[in-house]
């Protein structure tokens, strides 16, 4: 159990102002359902909705996975800090001032603190673009490249001077030591000892995680003439790895929403353009290879997705990877072949918006983009390319989880490359087959026995029906109750109520730092339908197999120790007795009733 570092008034402030489904929304498409929310759980993937929000009893729960919790176990949870930094994180968002945190998780500190570097590292680069004569050509470059003074504030763009040490004197006037700097990939160590400053001479590009934290930078070079890279990133640091952010998507998700596609573009200067002109539903890779983990997050907003790249050989290239980490995750894909010559940067400039618009809603099936990306550079002249061209959109149908829409695609493939369908049905089932081969089976967890799941139902029953806390408390020795998690969330539960007359669980789940216990409380919880059976004799049920399962594990060491006597010659009389007085109490047991009728 953890203890607060924070006042429980303060905790309870900051819990009331944070509503779970605004918290939530930031990083879950959530759809109401009823009264209550649901959305692809960002905690496991999955293709139907099973994560649900509900806004009444301020929890969230996912039947899937079975993790759940409060607004803060939430946070706790996806941002990866502990319980006070959680709350702080809250407060931060909400504009709620709260003391300094005098001690918490050495880990989940350092995050919030790599964060508020990485904040004053984006402020001092934009402050550096808008108010000194080093920025000015970064903000001539960037006005001429018809960026708006809205876009710039919008996605916070600043300016590196080309200086070896600018950012890490600003940084020790603020008491920020290049060792957080460098944690955060904002420095590079000198051979002799020291810090260098890694963005110099650089448009920058603040990159944001869901919540709008700047986890990470881009930098463009502003003199092109200059011998060194044309884009820089940060490296993958505690708060930033690269395959999990997709650039934009802070700022753009509501859009995703609203248009239910996403536009996949690769640079930060593709997205920008966009965004400019009016497409706003779009989001970047940052010039690295799409993973499954930023399909998995594109899947939380939307199933489809457009892909957008440049239009030479690279970005087909590209784009065919893509389209088989998309489909794997089960998202509908379509791909725009952009001209040989632009970008969708330069084609959006040139040729303005209602012309990418008309490109995106003729985008290509993902089936004719491959056929034509692979013909553009080898024709089907022999059977030989037939077959591998054959292999290849083989191998992207495969990816396809729905058995329908596979099938769709067959048929199709064997249309357009006029072959038997039963030719790919059998290269498909070779497909299968491989990689049933290389899954190793995962083995299934243990059934839980019939004590643990008395105690697990105690729990819910004092959850949900608190009146039964006074009789179960009564008949019940915490030390009867055999999983140390289950006796230490019952010992809370009753010290709640002793102290306070009842048991508020939101209140509960502050104390508790256990994912497992945080998950069967949000489980009890997002249970509303009312017993059709007598709570009572179920929670008499409950203690009297808890009982039952304590007095054998009594007679079974009773045993154990009249057969080591018996070994050694020794007298087993009095064991004998105690073994006859358990048996008879096992007995009793079964039979009486524990409870007073109520």
């Amino acid at each position: 159990m953890m203890a607060s570092y924070i006042s429980a008034d303060k905790i309870e402030e900051i819990r009331s102002a944070a509503d779970i489904v605004e918290i939530v929304s930031n990083y879950v498409t959530l759809k109401q359902r009823g009264k209550n929310y649901f959305g692809l759980c960002p905690f496991h993937p999955e293709k139907t909705p099973s994560f649900s929000v509900n806004p009444e009893k301020q929890i969230f729960h996912c039947f899937g996975c079975g993790v759940g919790g409060n607004v803060i176990a939430f946070i706790m949870k996806i941002e990866n800090l502990q319980f006070p930094e959680a709350v702080k994180f809250l407060a931060d968002k909400l504009g709620i001032t709260i003391p300094e945190i005098a001690s918490g998780g050495e880990r989940s500190k350092e995050r919030l603190t790599l964060f508020k570097v990485n904040k004053f590292a984006a402020e001092y680069f934009q402050h550096n673009l808008l108010n000194t004569n080093a920025g000015k050509p970064a903000l001539e470059y960037l006005q001429q490249r018809g960026f708006s003074e809205e876009i710039i504030h919008k996605f916070q763009l600043g300016f590196a001077p080309d200086c070896w040490d600018g950012l890490l004197r600003a940084a020790q006037k603020q008491n920020i030591s290049a060792e957080w700097l460098y944690k955060v990939g904002l420095v590079i160590p000198k051979g002799q000892g020291g810090y260098y400053d890694r963005f110099r001479g650089r448009v920058i590009f603040p990159i944001h995680n869901l919540a709008g934290m700047v986890v990470g930078f881009g930098g463009r070079i502003l003199q092109v003439e200059v011998e060194a890279p044309k884009y820089i990133n940060s490296p993958e640091t505690p708060v930033y790895q690269k395959g999990r952010i997709l650039y934009g998507l802070f700022q753009n998700k509501e859009a995703v929403r609203e248009h239910d596609q996403v536009i996949l573009v690769e640079g930060y200067a593709d997205l920008l353009s966009l965004v400019q002109f009016g497409v706003d539903n779009v989001v970047a890779t940052s010039g690295t290879a799409l993973t499954a983990e930023q399909a998995r997050v594109i899947l939380r907003y939307t199933r489809n997705v457009v892909i957008l790249y440049d239009g030479d050989i690279a970005g087909a290239l590209a784009a065919m990877r893509g389209v088989d980490v998309l489909l794997a995750e089960g998202l509908q894909v379509k791909v725009v072949m952009l001209p040989q010559e632009h970008d969708p940067d330069t084609f959006v400039r040139q040729q303005g918006k209602e012309e990418l618009l008309k490109l995106i809603a003729n985008a290509q099936d993902f089936i004719d983009f491959k056929i034509t990306a692979f013909t553009a550079e080898k024709a089907l002249d022999s059977p030989q390319r037939k077959a591998e061209l054959v292999r290849i959109l083989t191998e992207t149908i495969a990816q396809i989880k729905d058995e329908v829409m596979r099938n769709f695609y067959i048929k199709d493939v064997a249309e357009k490359l006029d072959v038997e369908e039963a030719v790919i049905h059998r290269e498909m089932a070779r497909i299968f087959r491989r990689r049933s081969t290389q899954t190793v089976k995962e083995s299934l967890p243990p059934v839980s026995n019939a004590r643990l799941k008395a105690e697990q139902g105690l729990i819910e029953i004092l959850i949900r029906f608190q009146n039964m806390i006074p009789p179960v408390y009564h008949h019940l020795e915490l030390e009867e109750i055999c999983d140390h998690k289950n006796r230490e969330l019952l010992s809370l539960i009753f010290q709640h109520y002793t102290a306070h007359g009842r048991v508020n669980p939101q209140h509960l789940m502050d104390y508790i730092d256990d994912g497992e216990m945080l998950n069967l409380l949000a489980n009890i919880l997002a249970k509303d339908e009312e017993p059709n059976f007598d709570v009572q004799r179920w929670a008499e049920d409950c203690v009297r197999t808890i009982k039952i399962g304590n007095i054998q594990q009594q007679i079974n060491q009773i045993r154990q120790q009249m057969k080591q006597a018996k070994i050694k010659g020794e007298e087993t009389a009095n064991l004998e007795v105690e073994y006859m007085r358990l048996k008879q109490l096992q007995t009793n047991l079964k039979k009486q009733r524990l409870f007073e009728e109520q």
